[in-house]
């Protein structure tokens, strides 16, 4: 599973390609608005802190999953119709929720459920992929070795995911520049 890090850094590199050249709420905010959007599959964790004794007793469930991306995205075509723009705003919310989805579906996971309920509602079935792309996060018991395990994990997401969204950036700030002159 990838961590908030690589969550954040996909979506930097998915907001702007969706947005490119017409900022939905400025250019720096739309970076703010990419990165915290990609984080919301895993608000999952909110019920597990405040009512289980473990906070990823409701982690992986259907909040990572087509479903659920679709409904965010209908959401923010939603919110987007009020500011004039339903279909950049509604494919956004899709676009980001998926990409973090897909993230954890191709990432180390150690603990049960395995993987991610990518079909739900059509399916209950969890899927995880054969190989992994991201190391896992570990949480317990905290310690010097999780630490460092974490630090790879977050090391390997910026070398894996840091040059598209870099790239990314760039090509969208310099079409910008283009469109501007």
């Amino acid at each position: 599973m990838a961590t908030p890090l690589g969550h954040a850094l996909a979506g930097l590199a998915l907001g702007p390609l969706v947005t490119w050249r017409r900022p939905l709420l400025g250019p720096w905010a739309d970076l703010v608005l990419f990165a915290a959007l990609s984080q919301l599959p895993d608000l999952d964790f909110l019920p597990g802190i405040l009512f289980a004794d473990r906070p990823d007793a409701y982690h992986h469930g259907v909040s990572h999953s087509l479903g659920a991306a679709l409904l965010v995205g209908l959401l923010a075509a939603l919110y987007g119709r009020t500011r004039g723009d339903a279909w950049r705003w509604g494919v956004l919310g899709l676009v980001l929720v998926l990409g973090h989805v897909l993230l954890d579906a191709i990432g180390q996971d150690t603990s049960y459920p395995y993987g991610v309920p990518l079909w739900w509602p059509l399916s209950d079935r969890y899927f995880i992929a054969d190989w992994a792309f991201f190391l896992d996060i570990r949480r317990r018991p905290l310690g010097w070795e999780i630490v460092w395990h974490n630090l790879r994990a977050m090391g390997l997401e910026v070398l894996i995911l840091g040059p598209p969204a870099a790239l990314v950036l760039w090509l969208v700030n310099r079409a910008r520049g283009a469109h501007a002159r």
